[in-house]
């Protein structure tokens, strides 16, 4: 977790690690969970504000989750990685990857999760560890809409072979989060978002 913020601070606020470490161990650097604003992170799970996030939207209930776009496997954040490898490729979802995807749902209207992790499940997929067939499924939706925006032919490349790498979709997490909270709001309008594992606890929701 230490990692983590450190390397999310460099990438954001701090010069150094050094820098970043003073800043967090100050109180210049305010810590919230993910979890009351709606959102959800992986492993060390530090969202900062120059993130790029998913956004799921349940439209029966109107309500939204959020959650950071996978780095993929090996030296990353996640784990409290931050060396300038992973500060660079930060930097890049953050200045290349994140807008793109943005310009391609914008160009591509929403997608719908439900009928994709359906059909990632039939594929084999369990949507959490393995992903090949639900990032497949929606790289495929995004592509054509990525073709439609002015993305430079260099960062195409970069897209394509960090989709290659990459597990594009773990829907699970934010989907997950996403309908949990629908269900507290659909037993307990009263019930904010962040308040939904207490309310579990307390037995105020009843998941089928």
């Amino acid at each position: 977790m230490q990692g983590a913020v450190t390397g999310a601070s460099s990438s954001r606020w701090a010069s150094s690690p050094d820098e970043a470490q003073r800043l967090a161990a100050s109180g210049a650097v305010r810590l919230e969970p993910n979890h009351h604003h709606g959102a959800v992170g992986p492993m060390a799970g530090v969202i900062s504000p120059s993130m790029p996030v998913w956004i799921v939207e349940n439209q029966e209930y109107g309500n939204r989750a959020y959650s950071n776009m996978d780095e993929g496997l090996g030296k990353v954040l996640r784990f409290g990685a931050y060396d300038e490898e992973v500060l660079n490729r930060l930097r890049w979802m953050r200045d290349v990857l994140g807008p793109a995807m943005a310009r391609a749902l914008e160009a591509g209207g929403p997608i719908e999760l439900q009928p994709l992790i359906a059909q990632a499940l039939s594929m084999g997929d369990e949507v959490h560890n393995r992903t090949v067939a639900a990032s497949g499924l929606l790289f495929r939706r995004l592509a054509p809409a990525l073709l439609r925006t002015d993305m430079d032919p260099a960062d195409e490349g970069g897209v394509a072979r960090f989709h290659g790498g990459q597990r594009l979709l773990l829907s699970q997490r934010v989907h997950g989060v996403q309908q949990v909270d629908a269900r507290c709001r659909a037993w307990h309008p009263e019930q904010q978002l962040g308040d939904r594992h207490g309310a579990q606890r307390r037995g105020l929701w009843h998941p089928r």
